[in-house]
């Protein structure tokens, strides 16, 4: 089942942005507090991992919303894997930052 294309409208387009950007990652967190790690997160992190939030339900994206531990996980595997092994949904073009190889963003120096 292929994802189905994320626009500014969609809910999933911003959630996707906050997922790779620095800044609004950083924001949504300030408001977020700390939640434990709950015995569905792994699930939900290898499902928006491999997926986006597209595929996600409207309870799962809420879910998403309110966990901490289970957006900096996302948010980290996303900039610390290598851009050649990101799952394809995390290399579309689209946002103002991308993750690049070794995780570094544009113009950051060597």
């Amino acid at each position: 089942m292929r994802p189905a294309k994320s626009s500014p409208l969609d809910d999933s387009y911003w959630i996707r942005r906050m997922l790779i950007e620095p800044p609004l990652h950083i924001a949504h967190l300030a408001g977020t507090p700390p939640t434990g790690r709950q015995e569905r997160d792994a699930k939900l992190i290898e499902k928006v991992y491999r997926n986006g939030p597209s595929v996600l339900s409207e309870e799962e994206k809420t879910y998403l919303l309110q966990s901490r531990d289970c957006l900096e996980e996302i948010h980290l595997a996303i900039w610390q894997t290598p851009k050649r092994a990101l799952p394809k949904v995390w290399r579309r073009r689209g946002t103002s930052l991308q993750p690049l190889e070794g995780g570094r963003l544009f113009g950051s120096p060597e």
